[in-house]
């Protein structure tokens, strides 16, 4: 007995385009997922959390009084630099979100001698939800548009 399949040539066309249609979409979906964490990291870091006041001095001999976010807050920005290096960057098939800075991942995670004081993982956990939103869009709009 032999069974014959019409249509598998159009199934498989409709699969690859699918496949096209998903990733183009999905990746869209992650960048501007990644501009919202970039953003919420951003504002984790200038809005005033508290903690308390220390004395920073400058180069020259000048000294300014900043407020050093407690345990667990995001860190208050002092000189605007980690504010500045946070990007967000897209590589094929990721998206990173993350500053070069190399005391970065000290306030992130802490030290021996200084608890966390997390920017990038608090902005991923409070956009979470919306980012799975943009993912469940793109994936609708991928099989939408592969449909059509």
């Amino acid at each position: 007995m032999t069974v014959e399949v019409e249509g598998m040539a159009e199934l498989k066309r409709n699969f690859k385009k699918l496949e096209l249609e998903f990733g183009k979409e999905i990746k869209s979906a992650l960048i501007a997922g990644g501009l919202l964490v970039e953003t919420q990291a951003k504002n984790n870091i200038q809005d005033l959390n508290p903690g308390r006041n220390v004395t920073r001095y400058r180069e020259g001999g000048s000294k300014k009084t900043h407020v050093a976010a407690g345990a667990a807050e995001s860190p208050n920005t002092d000189t605007g630099a980690l504010v500045r290096s946070i990007t967000t960057e897209v590589k094929e098939d990721s998206v990173y979100v993350g500053t070069s800075l190399q005391y970065a991942p000290w306030l992130e995670f802490g030290t021996i001698n200084m608890r966390p004081r997390p920017f990038l993982n608090k902005a991923l956990l409070k956009e979470q939800g919306q980012i799975n939103k943009l993912i469940i869009k793109a994936a609708k709009a991928a099989i939408d548009a592969s449909t059509s």
